[in-house]
């Protein structure tokens, strides 16, 4: 007779078969619990070839979300199209500077988006072709195009690719290339080229042969002629002279140099002792003014024998004019005094 299971242990199992599926549910999808996520589009106007669901969305080259689903929008009359792409951000990796939480919010990406930030394709892998979207601030992008009504749905304006911006640039080029008329550019030339020719028949090529002739001739007879072969000849010798010539007035250079220095030399001496000659006349004078002061010493003699001097001649002209009037009064003497 078989045993019967255990409910109990079967229960059991089934119990911890079910935990172990929700923790490894947590564990290798945590994006299937995760709230924390916003959904973001833009709106690409070029082929999104290499793009699928699933391919990577990144900031900077981190990768912060993938993208979720891809459409495609027609305007038959305008004769576009337009890629509307949706991608889901884990909000999470996106942290300022301080680390908290990001605000994402409309404002907030409003803000960013006059900023500069805007999507654009880039190329996964040149082998295989895979594409990724990223995200990032470009200076002077341009007004945004929006497609479903902007900020209100979370669109982020695009940029074009690298590679599709080469390839506009590559089509203008091929544009302003068809532009340029060949065949009259052809004709331009050719008819360049029939004046030229024209020019060049009516030159006197005979003449012009002959007067280059006249002229190498000319030049010939000037250098064999016998001065400029005199001059030759002699262009060592004036070498050499000149060389000597350009020593010696480098030597009378040197003495004029030095004869200078030493005439300065005895000028400033000579200055010097002027100078000490002048404070001693200057000396010399002041003294003698001293001298001469009729305050004290010779001057003051002096004037007294000036004075003295004074009085003797006044004395000799008045004997002088008694003896005039009274030429006796030597005989007779002084008269006698009455008593």
């Amino acid at each position: 007779m078989s045993k019967r299971p255990n409910p109990t242990l079967i229960g059991v199992f089934i119990l911890g078969t079910i935990v172990l599926a929700v923790a490894g549910l947590f564990i290798f999808s945590p994006k299937l619990f995760s709230s924390d996520t916003a959904v973001f589009n833009s709106a690409f106007r070029e082929s999104v070839n290499g793009l699928s669901v699933g391919s990577i969305v990144k900031c900077q080259g981190v990768p912060i979300g993938e993208v979720t689903d891809i459409q495609l929008f027609i305007d038959v009359e305008e004769e576009t199209f337009y890629v509307p792409v949706y991608y889901e951000i884990d909000m999470e990796r996106l942290r300022a500077i301080t680390g908290s939480r990001l605000p994402f919010e409309r404002d907030e990406i409003a803000l960013h988006i006059e900023k500069g930030l805007r999507a654009q394709l880039q190329m996964e892998s040149i082998v295989t072709g895979q594409m990724y979207i990223e995200l990032a601030y470009h200076e002077a992008p341009g007004p945004p195009q929006y497609l479903e009504g902007g900020i209100e749905n979370l669109e982020i304006p695009t940029l074009f690719s690298p590679m599709a911006q080469l390839g506009t640039e590559t089509s203008s080029l091929v544009s302003n290339l068809r532009s340029v008329n060949v065949n009259a550019i052809s004709d331009n030339l050719t008819a360049f080229l029939i004046n030229a020719n024209n020019k060049l028949d009516e030159l006197d090529l005979a003449g012009l042969n002959s007067s280059i002739m006249e002229a190498a001739q000319s030049i010939d007879a000037l250098v064999n002629s016998t001065e400029v072969q005199s001059v030759v000849t002699r262009a060592p010798e004036l070498t050499e002279q000149l060389n000597a010539t350009m020593v010696d007035i480098q030597t009378l250079s040197k003495n004029l140099d030095g004869a200078l220095g030493k005439l300065t030399t005895d000028v400033d001496e000579t200055s010097e002792e002027l100078r000490l000659t002048l404070q001693s006349v200057r000396g010399s004078i002041k003294d003698a003014n001293a001298l001469m002061t009729t305050d004290s010493g010779i001057g003051y003699h002096l004037q007294e024998t000036l004075i003295s001097l004074t009085d003797a001649a006044d004395a000799l002209r008045l004997l002088a004019e008694s003896l005039e009037q009274n030429p006796d009064m030597l005989l007779r003497g002084r008269p006698e005094t009455e008593q």
